[in-house]
């Protein structure tokens, strides 16, 4: 989810691994790429501070996973998503912003049909989960423990 985010945040719609890594996580109910590269372009604009959308200066709780079940904090401050207009600006983006609900819900259908429950608890439950801890460590753990080498004006830091 991160390398993807970064791939959109920084590159306009150019090339095939940009949609496929996209629709992949569409699929994942990461909402839309339009939603969360705000809310990456955001916090790398207003880093470790009040304006951080997942901001470790209200706890390693809000910052590892507390910011996504308030939704009334990032729509008070984020309502708008004017740093987007290029992603906005593109057909793709548009259509899987209209659809990114159905695109969950087709995987997990896909899921149950071509491997059962088991498929289902493992690669919908289990993996998702798994996958969105880590990389929510990296706003949590990357932002709390560790050295910082450099100053850098803001609490990253280096863990390994």
């Amino acid at each position: 989810m991160l390398v993807l985010t970064d791939c959109i945040s920084t590159c306009s719609f150019s090339s095939i691994s940009c949609v496929v890594k996209t629709t992949n996580n569409s699929f994942t109910s990461c909402r839309d790429p339009i939603y969360w590269v705000s809310i990456h372009r955001y916090h790398h604009q207003y880093v470790d501070s009040e304006k951080d959308p997942h901001s470790p200066i209200f706890g390693f709780w809000f910052s590892h996973m507390g910011w996504l079940f308030d939704s009334g904090y990032i729509l008070e401050k984020y309502q708008e998503r004017k740093n987007v207009e290029d992603l906005k600006s593109q057909a793709f983006y548009r259509f899987i912003h209209r659809t990114y609900v159905m695109h969950p819900f087709a995987l997990i259908s896909l899921i149950y049909i071509f491997g059962g429950f088991t498929y289902l608890v493992w690669v919908v439950g289990v993996a998702t989960t798994w996958g969105y801890h880590m990389a929510f460590l990296v706003n949590s753990a990357c932002h709390i423990w560790g050295n910082q080498a450099w100053n850098t004006n803001d609490l990253s830091k280096n863990n390994w």
